[in-house]
């Protein structure tokens, strides 16, 4: 049998003038039968942008690839706390349309990094001491619960991935690989609990104080202290002692909410 006829339409975003990165191709044969039109889209891989210094790979959609871009410049500084982003200019940096632009900033909203403003465009949150107090209060109240659900789940290779991550730690001096570590070794604890949401909402938390602990607090000082929390809660963890890894946990998460936030807060001047 001959092979299925099949039909390619292009799409171009006519505002940015015919540029390869807003081009996509869909391809589908005469009869979809029971296959939905969006299984034969093709997304493009989007030109490096100015946003962020590492090329980024074809992303499930260009909404999420947004969110990833800006998500992570704003993770590292790049666009800081107060910074306006407009819809215009960020479509133009980026070389998409508005609509992908718009729907990131919401997602971004929803995740506490900015605010939308209807007449200002959105702009990137700035956190106050008593805001990452607050985050810390909630991250205790979760991160406990999810260690509690997980630690009588761990698989054989738990504590083994752990211990690793650890390790690599110990080895890192940069700032913003050291805080991706951080995280992935406190995902690995709770990750057995399986519930996905509860870590959805941990790691949102995370990244919102984790990028003033990136930009506030010398690395190799809080690290040197963390490590020995981590390292104690391993242990904890290898004992079976679910009291008391939750104990050393939240100590944990205190001592850098307390670091976090003495940073943070201005000055007393003594007269």
């Amino acid at each position: 049998k001959r092979d299925k006829p099949r039909i390619s339409l292009i799409f171009t975003n006519n505002s940015c003038e015919s540029c390869e990165s807003c081009e996509f191709v869909v391809h589908f044969p005469l009869k979809l039968g029971k296959l939905g039109f969006q299984n034969w889209i093709q997304y493009p891989k989007m030109a490096t942008s100015p946003l962020s210094s590492q090329p980024q790979t074809v992303p499930r959609t260009l909404t999420q690839h947004v969110v990833g871009l800006l998500r992570d410049s704003i993770l590292q500084g790049k666009l800081q706390g107060g910074q306006v982003l407009r819809q215009e200019d960020l479509a133009t940096q980026l070389k998409v349309s508005r609509i992908p632009v718009r729907e990131a900033l919401r997602q971004l909203d929803a995740e506490g990094f900015v605010t939308l403003n209807p007449h200002h465009g959105a702009v990137v949150v700035s956190l106050s001491a008593e805001e990452v107090q607050e985050i810390y209060d909630i991250r205790v109240a979760l991160e406990t619960q999810a260690l509690r659900l997980a630690l009588p789940k761990f698989a054989a290779d738990t504590l083994q991935q752990a211990n690793a991550i650890l390790d690599s730690i110990d080895q890192e001096a940069d700032v913003a690989r050291w805080g991706e570590l951080n995280w992935q070794f406190h995902a690995v604890l709770y990750r057995p609990a399986l519930r996905p949401r509860l870590l959805a909402i941990i790691k949102s938390l995370h990244d919102n104080v984790g990028r003033y602990l990136r930009l506030h607090v010398a690395l190799d000082a809080h690290t040197s202290t963390s490590q020995q929390h981590h390292r104690a809660l391993l242990a904890a963890c290898k004992k079976g002692d679910i009291d008391l890894a939750v104990q050393i946990l939240e100590t944990h998460l205190q001592a850098a909410s307390r670091s976090l936030c003495g940073r943070l807060r201005p000055p007393t001047n003594l007269i």
